[in-house]
């Protein structure tokens, strides 16, 4: 999950964020690509949400429900806002890039509780 979802669309906006400037016109495409412009384990092209629904399926029962809609609701946001080919405003690539920020935030949240890294 973390190479398939996390490598392309978080590490695309933190990479941004830390440049140092602000997201223009120019990196709406790339923000854009993170997040429709995926494969899944098959190597069938698929965007965020389809691939999130498939990792979401396979959660195991002891995974918190709440933080896996989380990063869901994170991703529709993302999705929802980056749906036109071009920005729809000037602030736009800084709002998909807050979007995406929170995303991160939600994911690390979902992993710090994950069964799988608690220590007994």
């Amino acid at each position: 999950m973390r190479h398939d979802l996390v490598k392309r669309v978080l590490w695309t906006a933190r990479d941004l964020q830390q440049s140092g400037l602000a997201p223009g016109a120019q990196d709406w495409s790339l923000l854009r690509r993170a997040l429709f412009d995926l494969c899944d384990e098959d190597g069938t092209p698929c965007d965020a949400r389809t691939l999130w629904a498939h990792f979401r399926a396979q959660a195991p029962p002891a995974v918190d429900r709440r933080r896996l809609a989380q990063v869901e609701a994170a991703i529709e946001r993302a999705q929802s806002l980056s749906l036109p080919l071009t920005p729809s405003s000037e602030n736009a690539p800084a709002e998909l890039l807050s979007a995406l920020s929170e995303l991160g935030a939600a994911f690390a949240e979902l992993l710090t509780h994950h069964p799988l890294t608690q220590k007994s």
